[in-house]
């Protein structure tokens, strides 16, 4: 039985996290992207999962999964393909956000 096809259009971080997800899930996938991999905004994201950035909200809830998730899926590629895990770029990193007012603090918990 033939596979079900897809078409995914940009070949940065969210192109590929959708290609990834479509495969796992059985498709035939194929990523066109008028540049190269990740060439566009993804680039200029220097690597950065920022969490310490973010006030309360999607966006903060958003970049928690994304930190969580990273390492996953860095030992799934590492367990696919010998090097696989390496041709990524992984620097876990730290922040700190300092509240100036009580109000601003109350945010932070």
């Amino acid at each position: 039985m033939p596979r079900t096809r897809a078409v995914v259009l940009g070949a940065g971080i969210i192109g590929a996290a959708c290609a990834r997800e479509l495969s796992l899930a059985g498709f035939e996938v194929v990523v066109v992207d008028r540049g190269g991999a990740a060439a566009a905004t993804t680039s200029h994201g220097e690597g950065n999962i920022l969490v310490s950035d973010k006030g309360p909200g999607p966006e903060l809830q958003l970049a928690q999964l994304s930190r969580r998730l990273w390492p996953e899926v860095l030992a799934a590629l590492a367990e696919r393909r010998a090097g696989g895990a390496e041709a990524v770029e992984w620097e876990p990193k730290g922040g700190i956000v300092v509240a100036t007012t009580a109000g601003g603090a109350a945010g932070l918990l």
